[in-house]
């Protein structure tokens, strides 16, 4: 809860409860011939969202309850990348492009004329995310290891003059895939 010496205009929002639902288009080409003596490859992702929030919210003390929903295109992904495969060994350098499609706006929260509007799709902020991804796959065992490393390194949002640190990331997996098509891992 706020305290007496809370802002005049200090929001705090308790329990949120945040359901998101995202549908990707993506389309991925490989090009024949050789580049860098791998092979060059173009991925191209449109991401559309659904995005709905309910919080307990306080202002100025006063409780109410705030909901936002938000529809609609999301940021853009553009990744150039060159794959190098020496058997069951597969290596991938690639470069993305985020690219600021997606709605975004900055919080406002007005609850005398019940003004909501506190979810964005995008970031509003073009970044760029070099990675380097390895997987081990070996098709008479079904067994893989996979690995991705990258760096997004991000613009300033001019909304709100800020900009990210850049973000470390790195996903792993071990699988087994099954003859049926299926697989399990972590």
């Amino acid at each position: 809860l706020p305290t007496r010496h809370a802002s005049r205009r200090a929001t705090i929002v308790s329990q949120p409860d945040i359901d998101v639902m995202l549908y990707k288009f993506s389309a991925t080409e490989v090009f024949n011939g050789h580049f860098l003596a791998g092979s060059f490859g173009v991925n191209v992702n449109i991401p559309l969202a659904q995005a709905n929030m309910k919080a307990d919210t306080f202002v100025k003390d006063s409780p109410f309850t705030l909901k936002d929903d938000q529809f609609g295109l999301g940021d853009t992904t553009i990744t150039p990348m060159v794959g190098w495969h020496h058997g069951n060994l597969h290596t991938t350098a690639s470069l993305s492009f985020y690219i600021p499609t997606g709605q975004y706006s900055t919080a406002v929260v007005k609850p005398l004329q019940g003004v909501y509007d506190v979810l964005s799709i995008g970031k509003n902020k073009p970044a760029i995310d070099p990675s380097l991804s390895m997987t081990y796959l070996n098709p008479q065992t079904g067994v893989e290891f996979s690995g991705s490393l990258g760096v997004t390194i991000n613009a300033v949002n001019h909304a709100t003059d800020y900009l990210s640190a850049p973000e470390l990331h790195l996903e792993l997996t071990a699988a087994q895939h099954l003859p049926n098509g299926f697989e399990f891992g972590v």
